[in-house]
């Protein structure tokens, strides 16, 4: 799998300078370009990778003892050189591949590189997990090749040789490398023939439409949206032996039901598989893994905690099972693969609340409560706020509800904005639009219920707090002064991701404060001793999400 610097896109601006050099677990790790290429040197990472394997299914055994026998791996284990093959990402940073030698097993460097900071991190300071976690070094054939390739093929096989010991093997192969038109087109060999007569063109033209290819427009209904959902959704294969040697090439392609290739993980089928029937041993094997990491996955309300897993949240949503026709929400309804910003891939014909009025046309004008020029007066802000966690950020749930007075799992909308403010403030507010239950219990009296929460709640949603203290929707409509109190705090988290996200809202409260007039809101009063007390109370459960 040679390819040159240039096949691998390393030139222009955005690529990382070489040669550099750089060091973890007390090791390093070098890259440079040699006659042409990209070459690694460095710990094997297909062997340490493997050892992981093995040290992870080690029965009762401590985290803190399994990360220590892992960082060991990486000083003891022999040096290598090998060509660097497949760097993916494009919008947030990238991740480094390299070869396996005499199979096609790519494992990633244990480093990602933010473009638009132009720096080197390491992964596992890049991903949301506990500090005492076991290093990780990631496999593409098992991880990637579903989503992030045309037809990706594993070519998983493995065995037991003569003298007992495991082995597993890789000739993984793809159609197309990276999501180009036949994920979701399907294959196009057809239409390409097709389309090489200019009378063929000329009439797809008129007729506004494509010929021999599957189109997941608006007019494709649910399908559509399943196609998707064939990547942006958290699932297993329901015949994992067949996905492991042929991935979901003949169980799949787009406009299928996606029902019959893969079973969608909801939190009342994860934990009891609903449907178990149709999975083979491997499948079931696997949701009943995933069931022991639910508080990493779902909020209490189900709402998907992962980001770029948008379709569990789409189908749960009453604006897609309860739409018909041209009324159902579906992907499309807002995005468009090929018109917009490429990072959100919203149609900018969709923006604003467009969307949402077709169908909510009976609104009064006030609806939201907030002046029309607030950020927080998007129907998003309130029914689709940013809950999910990927890419060092919150993203938007594709859940569609209202707020609660269930202020936590997941994090409430209204605080994420109103950070300013105290738990009676919400309790009155969510009252004057009707909703009623029982609110959470408050630790404290004294301070804003965003001040409380983002020290309190676990991993998931201190992340959530710190990225939602720099956006524009809070600074506007709280002030800086509360992000400014609260993030320097939250740079202290045991999790190195939470840590990150604060630092960068921290930047942003700094410009915010430049370019805006300062506010008279009075400073947030958090004494050094009640931080740690409210510390003292955080919910230390293990919160893994790797995306």
């Amino acid at each position: 799998m040679t390819r040159s610097a240039r096949e691998l896109g390393w030139t222009g601006e955005a690529s990382p300078r070489l040669p550099v050099e750089l060091e973890l677990y007390s090791r390093r790790f070098r890259l440079s370009k040699q006659e042409g290429r990209i070459i690694y040197e460095g710990p094997d990472l297909h062997s340490i990778g493997r050892k992981l394997g093995a040290i992870q299914l080690q029965p009762e055994t401590s985290q803190t003892w399994k990360r220590a026998r892992g960082v060991e791996l990486f000083a003891t284990e022999a040096e290598v050189k090998k060509e660097l093959v497949l760097i993916t990402g494009s919008h947030h940073y990238l991740a480094f591949w390299i070869e396996g030698g005499d199979t096609k097993e790519l494992r990633q460097l244990p480093f990602v590189y933010l473009l638009d900071e132009a720096r080197f991190l390491p992964r596992e300071e890049a991903f949301l997990q506990p500090p005492d976690a076991l290093p990780y070094v990631a496999r593409w054939n098992a991880n990637c090749v579903q989503c992030h390739s045309v037809a990706g093929r594993p070519g998983q096989s493995e065995g037991v040789d003569k003298e007992g010991n495991f082995w597993e093997r890789y000739d993984s192969s793809v159609a197309e490398q990276g999501i180009a038109c036949e994920a979701c087109h399907g294959p196009g060999q057809k239409h390409a023939q097709n389309m090489r007569s200019p009378l063929s063109r000329r009439q797809a033209r008129r007729e506004s439409h494509s010929v021999d290819v599957y189109l997941p427009d608006a007019s494709s209904g649910v399908h559509g949206s399943e196609t998707c959902g064939q990547c942006h959704s958290y699932f297993v294969p329901k015949n994992a032996d067949e996905w492991w040697a042929s991935g979901f090439s003949k169980s799949y392609r787009p406009g299928d039901p996606l029902e019959a290739s893969r079973f969608v993980i909801a939190p009342d089928n994860s934990a009891s598989p609903l449907g178990s029937e149709a999975l083979d041993d491997g499948a079931a094997q696997a949701l009943t893994l995933l069931s022991a990491h639910q508080q990493s996955l779902f909020w209490e309300d189900g709402s998907m905690i992962v980001g770029g897993r948008e379709f569990n949240g789409l189908r749960l949503s009453p604006c897609f099972t309860q739409g018909r026709g041209e009324q159902q929400l579906g992907c499309t309804s807002c995005h468009s693969l090929h018109q917009g910003d490429p990072d959100g891939q919203i149609d900018p014909k969709k923006q604003g609340n467009t969307m949402c009025t077709q169908c909510h046309s009976d609104l009064p004008a006030d609806h939201s409560r907030h002046r029309p020029d607030n950020a927080a007066s998007l129907c998003t802000s309130c029914h689709m706020p940013r809950t999910s966690y990927a890419l060092l950020q919150g993203l938007a749930s594709h859940r569609i509800g209202s707020p609660a007075l269930d202020f936590t799992s997941p994090p409430n909308a209204c605080v994420l904005c109103h950070v300013d403010r105290d738990r009676s403030w919400f309790e009155r507010e969510l009252g004057a639009f009707g909703v009623t239950g029982t609110p959470t219990k408050a630790q404290t009296q004294e301070l804003p219920l965003a001040a409380e929460l983002s020290l309190t709640q676990n991993a998931a949603e201190r992340a959530i707090y710190a990225f939602a203290l720099g956006t524009e929707e809070a600074l506007t409509t709280a002030g800086s002064k509360v992000s400014q109190r609260l993030l320097p705090i939250l740079m202290e988290d045991p999790y190195a991701a939470v840590r990150l996200i604060a630092e960068r809202s921290l930047k942003k409260v700094k410009i915010y404060q430049q370019l805006a007039p300062q506010s008279a809101k009075p400073e947030l009063s958090l004494e050094r001793e009640l931080a740690d007390k409210l510390r003292g109370m955080r919910d230390d459960s293990p919160i893994v999400i790797s995306e």
